[in-house]
Order: structure tokens, then sequence, then C-alpha cells
């Protein structure tokens, strides 16, 4: 799994802990602008994972005498 794999899964969880805080009735700016700014990270994350170059293939070390 790639860096920008694993902070993928911990922006979601966060996104996902702050929908449960505004379904729990907590309200402010702070929390909303919190969830802008996870949402926008969330997307630049998936834009940067599905447009990366799939890795190189890995080859044995003596594959030149196999």
């Amino acid at each position: 799994m790639s860096r920008h794999e694993r902070e993928l899964v911990e922006v979601n969880r966060s996104l996902s802990d702050l929908i449960d805080a505004l379904a729990n009735g907590f309200k402010g700016d702070a929390l909303r602008e919190r969830l802008d700014a996870l949402e926008a990270r969330r997307a630049e994350l998936t834009a940067s994972i599905t447009s990366a170059p799939p890795p190189a293939p890995r080859l044995h070390p003596n594959i030149s005498e196999i």
C-alpha cells in the first residue's frame, strides 16, 4: 500500500468521524472547515492514486541466467 493510499484511508476515517459528529448534533464553523479540507484532500489523493503510473515489474535478479 502506497503512502497516498494509507493517507486516503486515514482521511476517509476522519471524514467518517466528522460526519458522525455532525449527525449527533455538533455544529460549528471549525467542524465544517475541517470537513471541507478533508474532502478536498480526499479528492487530491484519489486523483493522485488513479493517475499514478503502475509500478515497474519486479524482475528476478538473475533473469538473464534463467
